[in-house]
């Protein structure tokens, strides 16, 4: 509406500060109008942190604003049909390239843990685009590669025995 402020999410960093035990610390924002994302921290408070099995302070907060980024950006839906698949089927993206959005469709002919992720060319994973539990049908996902740099990547859907992966190129 006209006048109102604009809507934006701010991800916390809390710790454990002698003087201040509930201390947040503001390290980022996501605006949904502009499709960006930015991070921010206070260096002095994390750099004497000790890493855990998952990774340093420093790894564990980009990892969790990424994620987070990434559930903004990232929509599934099933698409309206009244019949249901034969086999699984994971469609070329498009289009491809792409600047910064881009749709995967598939098809789920049965019932189970469905899972789309995304890795460079490298192969480390950069986005988890499903990873949930889905009815058979057509389902559609719009993905915003915004957060990413240009190159290629592969996307891969997985499911009960079926696994398959296509390359997508984003240019910027």
């Amino acid at each position: 509406s006209q006048g109102s402020a604009q809507q934006q999410h701010v991800l916390y960093l809390y710790r454990r500060h002698l003087t201040n035990p509930d201390s947040a610390h503001a390290i980022g924002m996501y605006k949904p109008n502009f499709n960006v994302a930015t991070f921010g921290t206070d260096v002095r408070s994390i750099r004497n942190a000790i890493g855990g099995g998952t990774g340093g302070p420093v790894t564990r907060m980009l990892t969790a604003a990424i994620k987070y980024v990434n559930e903004e950006l990232v929509s599934i839906e099933p698409v309206a049909s009244s019949t249901i698949p034969d086999v699984f089927e994971l469609s070329q993206n498009y289009p491809n390239p792409f600047n910064p959005i881009t749709k995967i469709n598939f098809a789920i002919p049965k019932q189970g843990m469905v899972t789309m992720k995304i890795f460079d060319i490298t192969g480390r994973e950069v986005a988890s685009l499903v990873n949930d539990i889905l009815t058979p049908g057509f389902y559609s996902v719009d993905f915003n590669a915004s957060v990413l740099s240009s190159g290629v990547y592969f996307y891969r859907l997985q499911s009960a025995d079926f696994v398959d992966v296509k390359r997508m190129v984003l240019i910027k």
